[in-house]
């Protein structure tokens, strides 16, 4: 199975990957932020506008294609604010891009997940009227959104083993064997 397409959030990435597999389609992944999320992928993934812009020409200088956009706000995010600033910084990339004679325009807009039942009825109106409001019907991107939490946030329940306690001055910690973004820190 060939890579087809691949998010990168840095030069580093994009140089790497056109030596490695020059064939495959980048989605840049953009630096959004809810701040009452509880997972706040913002503190370690993605680009903010500047950097998207200058890595976009590094792209073009590569021989990239570039065909999408992406962002996710963190897990359980709340803030419908978020997924708005979100897609108003995508159409200052997409604009950008446009603008550069790009051979490769920016077809794929994907906004991650993060969606949680108690207030989707508030998150999923902002998206669509920022989707509008931003892009309108005259770009043709298509939309991709990440429904996993929302679907499965209450169907099941995790059982680890504690492998140790440590006493702090402010609270005990358990130690898990579940990672950062294992299923014990979405719930």
């Amino acid at each position: 199975m060939a890579l087809k397409k691949i998010v990168v959030d840095s030069e580093d990435e994009l140089r790497k990957l056109s030596e490695i597999v020059p064939s495959a389609t980048v989605f840049f992944r953009l630096r959004a932020d809810d701040p009452t999320s509880r997972v706040r992928l913002s503190e370690k993934f993605g680009l903010g506008v500047p950097e998207a812009r200058a890595i976009l020409q590094v792209a073009v200088d590569l021989s990239v294609k570039v065909s999408g956009i992406c962002f996710h706000v963190g897990s359980a995010a709340s803030d419908p604010g978020a997924y708005v600033r979100a897609i108003a910084m995508a159409r200052e990339v997409y604009d950008y891009n446009e603008t550069r004679s790009s051979k490769h325009p920016i077809s794929i807009m994907h906004i991650g997940g993060g969606f949680i039942e108690s207030n989707f009825q508030v998150v999923a109106p902002a998206v669509r009227s920022a989707a509008d409001m931003y892009f309108g019907g005259e770009t043709g991107v298509q939309w991709v959104a990440e429904p996993g939490r929302f679907i499965v946030s209450e169907a099941f329940y995790l059982v680890c083993r504690v492998l140790g306690t440590r006493k702090r001055l402010v609270e005990s910690a358990k130690l898990r064997g579940v990672g950062t973004f294992g299923a014990t820190d979405f719930r």
